[in-house]
């Protein structure tokens, strides 16, 4: 099949053996080198609906050669072939003919083709619901099954069926009418439109598309009565919260009437409406616009517009919280319909701003005895102001933790922390005094109290870092470190890094190596088999060189060492001892 304004299509003659009940090629084959090139009569028998072109003539018969070592006619009109062209519509039929050859039981000798106009195809208008609310206008289009194929631009005539109840537009910014001319480009098929409902009307309407030596084609639209929704109010706000900017959005109803099926602007040449908003629990929360504030205000949507403004600044409405305590936010035009759900209004729970305390250490929740690690909150709500915020922090067991404001102060049982205007970030340290638990809480006014999960002081360890396993005899010194921290719930390994604390006494490693032969251990101060490096306060590690006061490892000759440290009332990691083979 084809239309009447397809391009023409070119097709071909193939030889072959046929398969044995002569219904088919069972083979295609070519002919012969040193045979005699062939000629294919090709007739159309429908003279209306389309004619046959080669490169010589025009018409309802044609001729086409098939040259010795080729098993097909050409392909293109350019090197000799055929093309079908479609001119009206009707059936036909093309048929091929070569002296000497057995004309097949099937259709492969004998093609029918139906030529048709080509459709114009008009697709549901208004985002695909062909729902449109009255005094309101969407989008819609539609699509040339083929594409204009000139010479100029094709126009495509749209009409509605009920002017009273739908109009037509160019464009979003002209007043429609009944009719409505639109061109579409050579070569191009897709056209667009927009569709304008009446004011208080309903109905359904029939827009037809019509187009010279096209079948026109038609598309439903249902005009009905518009809705509106509330967009941009919070479920849930807090009391410290910044004033929250939302809208009232209109459109058409869904078939239920239980929400907007499409957003949709109100049309060119339309009215603009005024949307009433309420809320109704009076010491939650009031409603700001430009001129007061209260619990009720009015907002506008102007022509060209789905919905009201964004900001209070351009025309529009905030929810400003007050206290804490259940609302529902409202509102209403008149005209408009009310939906069965929620849509139309929206509960809003008013809350005291939470102070969220994280897992110290962090986020493991374990603390060396003797040694520090940050650990960090926020406000729910950043601080509204108008000056920095005091947030109240204390120890439940100050005997077995403390808490300080940085790496480089002795801890104490509480702890006042600044928060910053419009910041809600919280820092500060925690410090092991003795084996526990204990948490922090977390006060200030205005904000609900917030605690930390559970941090669990427990007996410090140490592992080893940068020595290896495996070392030639004559390679140069290798410095090594021991770091410090708070082990796992297996005392395998260390769960956190972490340093002596601020106002801690520094605490004495000793290292030593087993075999004398293989290797050495070398301070600034001794070489030998037991050497001993300092763990400064604030340090987590030892110092990673010698010259500043560190260790290192002296390969000697090939054997091999075990090397281990100690720290008195430390726990030893799994590699708090390494054993080290030396090559040659």
């Amino acid at each position: 099949s084809t239309t009447s304004l397809s391009a023409n299509d070119p097709f071909f003659v193939r030889l072959g053996a046929p398969n044995a009940a002569n219904t088919g090629l069972a083979v295609e084959q070519v002919i012969r080198a040193g045979g005699t090139a062939l000629t294919a009569t090709i007739k159309n028998h429908a003279p209306a609906a389309a004619q046959l072109v080669t490169s010589a003539t025009n018409g309802n018969q044609v001729t086409v050669q098939i040259l010795a070592g080729q098993s097909r006619s050409p392909n293109t009109l350019a090197t000799g072939g055929v093309e079908y062209d479609p001119l009206g519509a009707g059936s036909d039929t093309v048929t091929a003919t070569i002296p000497g050859f057995g004309i097949l039981k099937g259709a492969s000798d004998s093609v029918a083709i139906t030529v048709t106009a080509p459709l114009i195809n008009m697709f549901t208008p208004a985002q695909g619901t062909g729902r449109l609310g009255a005094g309101l206008q969407d989008q819609a289009s539609g699509s040339l099954q083929t594409a204009n194929p000139g010479p100029g631009s094709l126009t495509v005539h749209l009409v509605s069926s009920q002017p009273s109840v739908l109009l037509l537009a160019p464009d979003a910014s002209t007043q429609g009418t009944q009719t409505l001319d639109v061109q579409v480009p050579l070569n191009q098929s897709g056209f667009s439109y927009f569709v304008q409902g009446v004011e208080n009307a309903s109905g359904t309407v029939t827009i037809t598309a019509s187009a010279s030596g096209y079948t026109n084609g038609t598309t439903t639209a249902t005009v009905a009565q518009p809705g509106f929704d509330v967009l941009g109010v919070p479920s849930t706000i807090t009391t410290l919260a910044a004033n929250d900017a939302f809208f009232v959005r209109l459109g058409v109803p869904n078939s239920a009437h239980t929400a907007l099926a499409a957003e949709q602007a109100i049309r060119a040449g339309g009215i603009a409406v005024t949307a009433t908003v309420r809320n109704a629990n009076t010491t939650a929360a009031k409603l700001v616009t430009s001129v007061g504030s209260g619990q009720q205000a009015t907002v506008q949507i102007i022509v060209g517009q789905a919905r009201s403004p964004s900001t209070v600044v351009a025309g529009g409405v905030e929810y400003d919280p007050l206290a804490v305590g259940i609302d529902t936010v409202s509102a209403s035009i008149p005209g408009f319909t009310i939906f069965q759900g929620a849509p139309d209004s929206v509960a809003v729970s008013v809350t005291t701003p939470l102070i969220n305390m994280f897992t110290p250490a962090q986020g493991t929740g374990r603390l060396g005895v003797g040694l520090q690690d940050n650990a960090s909150g926020s406000l729910q709500t950043s601080n509204p102001g108008p000056g920095s915020l005091t947030v109240h922090l204390a120890s439940s067991n100050p005997s077995v933790l403390l808490i300080a404001p940085d790496a480089a102060t002795p801890g104490t049982p509480t702890l006042d922390v600044q928060v910053p205007v419009n910041q809600g970030s919280i820092s500060y340290f925690v410090q092991g005094v003795a084996t526990g638990t204990a948490t922090i809480s977390a006060s200030a006014p205005a904000y609900a109290n917030g605690t930390s999960p559970t941090v669990n002081i427990v007996q410090p360890g140490f592992d080893i870092l940068s020595l290896p396993t495996s070392i030639s005899s004559q390679a140069a010194n290798v410095p090594f470190l021991i770091r410090i921290g708070a082990p796992n719930v297996t005392n395998t390994s260390l769960s956190a890094e972490q340093s002596v604390a601020a106002g801690g006494s520094p605490l004495t490693v000793t290292v030593t190596s087993t075999s004398s032969t293989a290797a050495q251990l070398v301070t600034t101060a001794t070489t030998g088999l037991s050497v001993s490096v300092s763990i400064n306060a604030q340090q987590a590690r030892s110092p990673s060189t010698v010259a500043l006061g560190g260790v290192a490892f002296d390969p000697l000759a090939q054997g091999s060492t075990n090397v281990s440290a100690a720290i008195t009332g430390f726990l030893a990691m799994t590699t708090g001892s390494i054993l080290v083979n030396v090559g040659p």
